[in-house]
């Protein structure tokens, strides 16, 4: 809804009709009421509980002593027709100093001559609870323009808690700390912002209304935050111009009381460790005694155990000589840790194999562990910066490393993941394609490797991608099809495709052909598919010849058998 002016409109909606008649009077050369011209120009809480800024929408009490309707910027000449429906009547009009207004009946009214500086109104009374609409329209013939629906309900709801206009969430440090550009009304948590790593802060943003939309006001009550577990809170009201809240000082508890907080202003809620232990807190939090909120946050304790997966071949000799891989830290309860605490330990590094000249983790993946590197064996998603990584040289080969993390906060005690092979290649030089069997059977998946070395012999590095790329394989169909730009990710230098195998037996050649290497001509492998042995006619026929005679030979022994007797 348009909300151009705060002078905004007499309103309208088609509504269906209750009560009476339609009568409409206009001189011949007026003009006519416009979309906005009309308000709900009451404010007093003996009449309205509440008024949109538009002057549209209102909720109004069944007691109200009457709802005043306002002509509020239509031109001297200008008329119009004002129809309501629903539980409330026309309880009286005032005729402009320039104009006239006038009942047609106790749910029409007409308007002669608007145009007089908001000095002409109509009254509406209450009848039961319910939903009133004010039609405004030229004539009582003309099309609706504007509507204005007013709710009469039992009792006003002012200053008094609306869960369902409320918001309390779960946000990230950076939201709550920022009015302007942070946090906006939701009642969706900042994904992960529940897990908080040692000696962190959980964050909670509470905004409280009323049914109307409005923030409860200083002296509406008072909001208490309580936190179980080994936690401690503060609590306090933010303005526009700081959103600032320091986290729970050490002489805190895990209570905190808010009073005060105003329309402009929201409640922050911040939640810290005490010892550091690991543990698990939910929050709740009351307002004058209705619980408004409860969330949940888990609080990690020092690093007890690192991981490493995912381990890439590295590209030697490059600008961008990286291998890559994923670690994940947790603590003793096994909570994923958050946070840059990895460094590298060259464990074993051969003179002759000087492949490693440092490792950098980067512990940007969120929830303690590193970005994504998909797959058993890698083949990365996202920013490669991203993961941990370790440089290669131009040598090239295979070395050993494992991952420490400080336990303390002066770094003098570490945990350690197992020791891991790391390995650095080239680009394609060589390659090579096999099948896992010689012959299959139809309906058997067969598995196709293609094995890639670089100019020194090692398997190439997991980023090299496969290029023009042309391959044929009779009697079998690519489960997934091979395709420029599959990475050397199933194995060490290798890519792996699987194949269906069909029913045409024989004996097949097939042929796989890729560029970007020094060895660029076709490869072949060779295969056969064969179903279950056949039966040959000679074969039967000697199955016969046998049963026949087995049959005589217990004929025979039948008779002699008889003869005794």
């Amino acid at each position: 809804m348009s909300t151009k002016t705060i002078y905004k409109r007499i309103a309208l909606v088609a509504v269906a009709a209750l009560g009476a008649g339609v009568l409409s009077v206009a001189p011949a050369n007026a003009g006519t009421i416009a979309v906005d011209e009309i308000d709900i120009s009451s404010t007093s809480k003996t009449e309205v509980c509440s008024v949109d800024t538009d002057k549209e929408v209102a909720y109004a009490p069944l007691t109200s002593s009457g709802i005043q309707l306002q002509a509020i910027t239509a031109a001297a000449t200008d008329t119009g027709y004002l129809k309501i429906a629903g539980p409330a009547l026309v309880s009286s009009v005032t005729p402009g100093t320039n104009g006239d207004v006038s009942a047609v009946s106790q749910t029409a009214v007409n308007i002669v001559d608007a145009g007089d500086s908001g000095t002409s109104f109509v009254v509406l009374k209450p009848t039961a609870v319910g939903t009133v609409t004010v039609s405004v329209s030229n004539t009582s013939a003309s099309a609706v323009l504007d509507v204005l629906t007013i709710y009469i309900v039992a009792s006003c709801a002012n200053a008094v808690y609306s869960a369902a206009a409320s918001f309390v969430t779960i946000v990230s440090n950076t939201e709550a700390d920022n009015v302007a550009n942070g946090w906006t009304s939701t009642k969706v948590d900042t994904a992960d912002a529940n897990i908080v790593a040692e000696a962190g802060t959980g964050t909670i943003a509470i905004r409280l209304k009323d049914a109307y939309g409005a923030a409860l006001t200083s002296a509406a009550g008072v909001l208490v935050v309580t936190a179980t577990g080994d936690v401690v809170v503060n609590a306090a009201a933010r303005t526009t111009s700081n959103g600032t809240l320091a986290p729970a000082s050490a002489g805190a508890t895990n209570t905190a009381y808010v009073t005060g907080a105003s329309a402009a202003e929201d409640v922050i809620v911040r939640v810290d460790q005490d010892s550091g232990a690991p543990t698990t807190s939910t929050v709740t939090m009351t307002y004058n005694g209705t619980v408004v909120g409860t969330k949940t946050f888990v609080f990690a304790g020092a690093p007890a155990s690192v991981t490493v997966s995912d381990v890439t071949i590295g590209l030697r000799g490059s600008s961008n000589n990286f291998g890559y891989f994923r670690y994940t830290v947790k603590d003793a309860n096994g909570n994923a840790l958050a946070g840059d605490f990895a460094v590298a330990d060259d464990v074993y590094n051969a003179a002759a194999l000087s492949v490693v000249s440092a490792v950098t983790p980067r512990g940007s993946g969120g929830a303690g562990v590193t970005a994504a590197v998909t797959g058993k064996t890698p083949g990365l998603t996202g920013t490669l910066a991203e993961n941990a990584r370790y440089t290669c040289t131009a040598l090239g080969g295979a070395a050993k490393l494992q991952i420490k993390v400080a336990v303390d906060a002066n770094s003098t005690k570490f945990v350690t993941s197992a020791p891991f092979d790391v390995m650095c290649g080239g680009a394609i030089d060589t390659w090579s394609v096999s099948l896992d069997k010689a012959t299959y059977a139809p309906g058997e998946i067969a598995t196709l490797t293609v094995a890639a070395k670089d100019s020194k012999g090692l398997p190439v590095h997991t980023l090299e991608t496969v290029q023009g790329l042309a391959y044929a394989f009779g009697g079998m169909t690519a489960v997934t099809a091979p395709t420029d730009g599959d990475k050397f990710s199933s194995a060490a230098g290798a890519k792996t495709y699987q194949f269906s195998v069909g029913t045409s037996e024989g004996s097949f050649v097939g042929t796989w052909k890729m560029t970007g290497a020094t060895d660029t001509a076709a490869k072949t492998v060779q295969y056969k598919i064969a179903g279950p042995a056949s039966t040959s006619n000679a074969d039967v026929l000697k199955a016969i010849v046998s049963l026949i005679a087995s049959i005589n030979k217990q004929i025979a022994a039948l008779q002699k058998a008889l003869l005794r007797r």
